[in-house]
Parts: structure tokens; C-alpha cells; sequence
């Protein structure tokens, strides 16, 4: 009786384990290394079309492995690549914002707060059309870290072109 005990123990710490780790997966942030995966390509890569080719460079590896070949793991993994992008956009947003005089702040505020309401909305389309199906999440997650990451290369390539 006694092993019979140790075993449903041993088995439901297993499943407990398994779990946590999967909760953890996620949950996690992106990590030093992905991030700079991205920032290294993005500074390496001369021009924006070239920078094009720093998209999905997390998500898609991510997406590759047992974790991220679910739906659910899909998402995680664009989500993670979207934290990233998210974070250079706003580092990029600060940057220019100050380096611009009163006039080209006022300018770039509008323009970034129409850009979010552009993508939010672009990003939108696959609930309605996907009748709230679980791949819709997917492709709003794709289109959400593509234009992000567009938006931030954008932001980059304004930077390069202002007077030192």
C-alpha cells in the first residue's frame, strides 16, 4: 500500500512539475538573447528593407519547438517577439522625440498616436473574420508584430536621416 501511496505521489508531483514548467513557459519574458538577436540584426543590417529581415527572427525559431507548435504556444512565441519590438518602437519614440524641436515633437506625437490606432485596428481583422476560431489570435499577433516592428524601423531609419 505503501508504494502504491509513493507512486500517485510521485506521479502527481510529476504532473505538478510539468505543469509549473509549462505555466512558466508561458509566462516568460523575452530573454537577453532574443532581444539582442533582434537589435544585433537591426544594427547590422544597413537600410530598412534589409531590416525587414529582422522580423520574426524570435518568433519564428519559438514557434519551431514542441512548446510553440500549439496555438497557445504560437502566441506566446509572437508575443514575445512583439515585447521586444514593443520596447525598441517606445526606446526609438524617445530617442527621436528628444532630438526634435517643439514643432517636429507635436508632429511625431500625432503621427505615433494615429499609427496606433491604425495598427490596433488593422490588427483587428482576423476576430471577425475567423468567428472567433483560435487562429484568429495567431494572425492578429503576426500582423501586430509586423507592423510594430515596421513602425519601429521606421522610427530607426528617421533617426539615421537627422543632422548629428
Amino acid at each position: 500500500m505503501r508504494s502504491i501511496v509513493r507512486i500517485v505521489v510521485l506521479g502527481a508531483t510529476a504532473v505538478v512539475s510539468i505543469a509549473h514548467a509549462e505555466e512558466d513557459w508561458l509566462r516568460r519574458t523575452p530573454s537577453a538573447k532574443e532581444t539582442a538577436t533582434i537589435v544585433s540584426c537591426l544594427e547590422s543590417a544597413l537600410g530598412a528593407d534589409k531590416q525587414l529581415a529582422c522580423i520574426n527572427l524570435v518568433a519564428r525559431p519559438c514557434r519551431g519547438t514542441q512548446d510553440g507548435a500549439t496555438t497557445l504556444g504560437a502566441g506566446v512565441c509572437i508575443d514575445r517577439e512583439v515585447q521586444i519590438w514593443d520596447t525598441l518602437l517606445n526606446q526609438n519614440y524617445r530617442r527621436l522625440m528628444a532630438v526634435l524641436n517643439d514643432e517636429g515633437k507635436n508632429d511625431l506625437k500625432t503621427t505615433q498616436q494615429t499609427w496606433l490606432r491604425f495598427r490596433n485596428q488593422a490588427c483587428h481583422w482576423p476576430y471577425p473574420a475567423y468567428q472567433g476560431g483560435t487562429f484568429a489570435g495567431t494572425l492578429s499577433g503576426e500582423c501586430f508584430m509586423t507592423k510594430t516592428a515596421i513602425r519601429t524601423i521606421d522610427l530607426v531609419e528617421m533617426l539615421d536621416y537627422l543632422p548629428r
